[in-house]
């Protein structure tokens, strides 16, 4: 920012975007990311300078409960990393599932630390708690925790009904377990089929392009904050008037992937599911 710069392009970490999101918005920067998916940024006070264009996680949260619930999973175990992306993703998975019939007490939330050297216990910890479903919100991690699921006779492959979400659900894991390890595992992802056209015409972009989307969004943003107090705007992402009716029209939109993870850097095959 001493340097001048009007617009800054991520961060793609939401914890990260939560702290620099204050200084960069009293700088009267833009900033604008296209990863961040936590519900903290929901009517976030960021003086109208914040963006995004990922969806919040409540929507994510959803699809990866109905997806639970569709194959019959009624005791779950939720483990997640410890930082906002993590805990609130799993809070929300958490709420959609008791909305759905699950019973709070057959329901165990994990929170770990991702730069732990070993997931020993937080594995035992499932083992011992015997669910017939496990959500795993994480990031590179997921391979040593897959892994030691498997040791412990509890992994995807084993029988297990196992979940990712889009921070794990890439062919980086594939390639850091083991092929089989991962059968059956599914997952999901959010994604708006825009076309192939569309793609070869974002990776054509240059900088005049950039400048000019850039104009784009701040004239035509103006003072989102305080649209967000009135209840006309949900976390930069759509303007309506009804909580459920943003959702909806979000829903006829956007899509949810259901993901069944691949081995070997293999392209994934995407199956997908609408929720209205």
């Amino acid at each position: 920012m001493a340097a001048g710069t009007q617009v800054i392009v991520g961060a793609a970490s939401s914890s990260v975007s939560l702290k620099v999101i204050d200084k960069i918005a009293s700088a009267g920067v833009v900033m604008f990311s296209p990863a961040n998916t936590s519900d903290q940024f929901v009517c976030y006070p960021d003086k109208g300078m914040y963006f995004r264009t990922a969806p919040t996680d409540v929507l994510q949260a959803q699809a990866v409960a109905q997806l639970i619930s569709d194959d019959g999973g009624q005791r779950v175990a939720i483990m997640a990393l410890n930082d906002p992306y993590g805990t609130g993703l799993a809070d929300n998975i958490e709420k959609n599932l008791i909305d759905s019939g699950v019973p709070s007490d057959q329901i165990e939330k994990i929170i770990y630390d991702p730069n732990a050297q070993s997931f020993n216990s937080e594995v035992d910890q499932v083992k011992n708690f015997n669910p017939d479903a496990v959500a795993l919100v994480g990031f590179e991690e997921s391979a040593k925790i897959i892994t030691r699921m498997h040791e412990v006779g509890i992994g995807p492959s084993d029988g297990m009904a196992m979940y990712g979400v889009d921070g794990n659900m890439g062919n980086a894991l594939g390639e850091s377990v083991a092929k089989p390890l991962l059968d059956t595992m599914q997952g999901t992802t959010p994604l708006t089929d825009v076309g192939a056209a569309f793609q070869d015409r974002l990776k054509a972009v240059n900088p005049p392009d950039r400048l000019q989307l850039r104009r784009r969004v701040v004239r035509r943003g103006g003072d989102l904050s305080a649209r967000c107090r009135a209840g006309e705007v949900d976390g930069r992402y759509g303007h309506r008037s009804q909580h459920q009716q943003r959702h909806r029209r979000w829903h006829q939109v956007h899509v949810l992937c259901r993901v069944p993870a691949v081995g070997e850097g293999g392209n994934r095959h995407r199956l997908r599911r609408h929720h209205r």
